[in-house]
C-alpha cells in the first residue's frame, strides 16, 4: 500500500486482504479429507460454506502471531462480520526449558491473559513433550542435550525449528485438527528463501516454505500461511493502530550480533535491501513461487528431520554427499548392552534383534537413535546441519527416529527384491 490512509481505512484494507487469504484456506481441501462424491452430471457437489473446519492457530505472543489472532477473531469470532466458519483452537508452545531463566510462568500468564480476550480455547504444549517421556525432567534434559549438541547457532536454530514443527504436527493430530495457521510474514519468508538456498535446501524446502499451504511428511496436517503477503511494516502498523499487546520472548539469537547465525545475517540483509528497494521482499517470494517441489508418495519421499519432500534422485544425491554408510545398524550403538541376546539363538538365525534394552530392534516400538544416525536418510540440507553436531550426537526425538527406521527398513526391503521389480520403462 503506497497511498496514505487513515487508521479506519487501513484496518479495512488489511482485513479485506486477510479475508481473501482465509477464503483460500476455506476452499482448500483438507489433507486427510475423503474424496468428494460425484453427482450425476459428473461434478462434485458444492461445499457448504457454513461447514466448520477445525483449525489450530500457532500463537507465540510475538507481533505477527498476535496480529494473526486479532485478524482471525475479526473474521471468525465477530458475530456481526462472521462469514467464514472455523472451529479455532490456539496452540502455545512453551520453550522455557531451553532458556536458563524462570520467566516461563510469567510469560504463560501473559499468554493466557491475551487469549482470554477471545473465545478460542488455549492449548499449552511444552517443547520437551516431543520426546514423549514419562519423566518431565528426562524430557527436558534430552531437549537441552539436543540443542547443546549443535556447535553453531545456525545449527541450533535449525534443530529448534524442526523440533517445534514436529511438536505442532503431533499436537494437531492429537486434537483432530488437520490445519495449522502460522503467522509467518513476507519478510520472514523472503529471508528463509535465502537461508534455505545457502544451506542446501533450495530444491526441496524453498517451494514448501514460501507456499500458502504445505503438507509435510506422512502427517495428515497442512500448514497455512495467511500472513505471507503482509510486510512486517504493515503488521507493525496494524498492531499499533489496534493497540495489540505483544510479549517479548527471548530466542536463541537474542542479544547476538547479525553475523552470529545465517538466519540473523539474512534477515539483516533483506531488511536493508527492503529499506532501499521496497519491492525486494515480494520479488523474492514471486521468484520462489516459480519453483516446483517434489510430491510425497510415501515415507521414502520425505526427510525424517525437516519433513520436506524430495525425489529419489535427490535422495541418491544426498547419499553420495554423505560420508557415512548408507545403511545404519540400529543396534550398533547398544551392542554391548544387548550383545548377549542379539546375534545369538533365534535372533541370530533370523538376522533380527531382540528389541530389548531400547536398542531399536525390529520389535522395539520406538527405536533409540542418535541424531547423527539419521544422516544416511536425511536430505542434503539436513546432512549439512548434522555436520555441525558434536560427537557423541544427542538422541533424536522418537518420531524422527521411528520415521528414519521405517525408511531404512523399506530401503533394505527394496534392495532385497530389486531384481524382481519391474521399472516403469520395462513395464511399457
Amino acid at each position: 500500500m503506497s497511498d496514505p490512509l487513515c487508521s479506519v481505512h487501513f484496518n479495512e484494507v488489511i482485513l479485506k486482504r486477510f479475508k481473501n487469504m482465509m477464503m483460500r484456506l476455506k476452499e482448500t481441501e483438507s489433507a486427510n479429507a475423503p474424496p468428494a462424491p460425484v453427482t450425476v452430471d459428473g461434478r462434485p457437489p458444492r461445499r457448504n460454506k457454513r461447514e466448520m473446519d477445525k483449525v489450530l492457530l500457532a500463537f507465540s505472543g510475538g507481533m505477527c502471531s498476535r496480529a494473526l489472532l486479532h485478524l482471525v477473531n475479526e473474521c471468525v469470532g465477530n458475530a456481526k462480520r462472521k462469514k467464514i466458519f472455523f472451529d479455532v483452537s490456539i496452540l502455545y508452545i512453551d520453550e522455557s526449558a531451553i532458556h536458563d531463566s524462570d520467566d516461563g510462568e510469567a510469560i504463560l500468564a501473559q499468554i493466557t491473559s491475551i487469549t482470554q480476550q477471545h473465545e478460542f480455547p488455549l492449548v499449552v504444549a511444552k517443547l520437551e513433550d516431543v520426546y514423549q517421556s514419562d519423566s518431565a525432567r528426562s524430557s527436558r534434559d534430552q531437549l537441552r542435550a539436543l540443542l547443546r549438541g549443535a556447535t553453531t547457532l545456525s545449527a541450533s536454530e535449525d534443530v529448534l525449528q524442526h523440533t517445534r514443527q514436529l511438536l505442532m504436527h503431533q499436537v494437531a493430530v492429537g486434537l483432530g485438527r488437520d490445519r495449522v495457521l502460522l503467522g509467518t510474514s513476507a519478510n520472514r519468508i523472503a529471508a528463509s528463501i535465502i537461508t534455505s538456498t545457502a544451506r542446501g535446501r533450495g530444491g526441496n524446502a524453498v517451494p514448501v516454505d514460501q507456499s500458502f499451504s504445505s503438507s509435510q511428511g506422512h502427517f495428515p496436517t497442512t500448514f497455512f500461511r495467511p500472513m505471507k503477503d503482509f510486510l512486517l511494516k504493515e503488521i507493525a502498523l496494524y498492531s499499533r493502530v489496534n493497540h495489540l499487546e505483544c510479549i517479548p520472548i527471548p530466542t536463541l539469537g537474542t542479544m547476538r550480533g547479525p553475523k552470529a547465525s545465517m538466519d540473523l545475517l539474512t534477515e539483516t540483509f533483506v531488511e536493508r535491501l527492503q529499506s532501499e528497494f521496497p519491492h525486494t521482499v515480494h520479488t523474492l517470494i514471486k521468484s520462489a513461487e516459480k519453483l516446483q517441489g517434489a510430491t510425497i508418495a510415501d515415507d521414502q519421499g520425505a526427510c525424517p528431520i525437516c519433513f520436506t519432500p524430495f525425489t529419489h534422485a535427490e535422495r541418491r544425491k544426498a547419499q553420495l554427499a554423505s560420508r557415512v554408510p548408507a545403511a545404519v545398524d540400529a543396534c550398533s550403538s547398544n551392542s554391548s548392552s544387548c550383545g548377549s541376546s542379539c546375534g545369538s539363538g533365534d535372533n541370530a538365525s533370523t538376522g533380527g534383534c531382540c528389541g530389548g534394552n531400547g536398542c531399536g530392534g525390529k520389535s522395539s516400538p520406538v527405536p533409540d537413535a542418535s541424531l547423527a544416525s539419521l544422516r544416511s536418510v536425511a536430505c542434503y540440507g539436513c546432512q549439512i546441519m548434522l555436520k555441525e553436531v558434536s560427537s557423541p550426537a544427542p538422541s533424536a526425538p522418537p518420531a524422527m527416529a521411528q520415521r528414519a527406521h521405517r525408511i531404512m527398513s523399506k530401503a533394505d526391503m527394496r534392495r532385497e527384491i530389486g531384481d524382481y521389480i519391474l521399472e516403469e520403462a520395462e513395464d511399457r
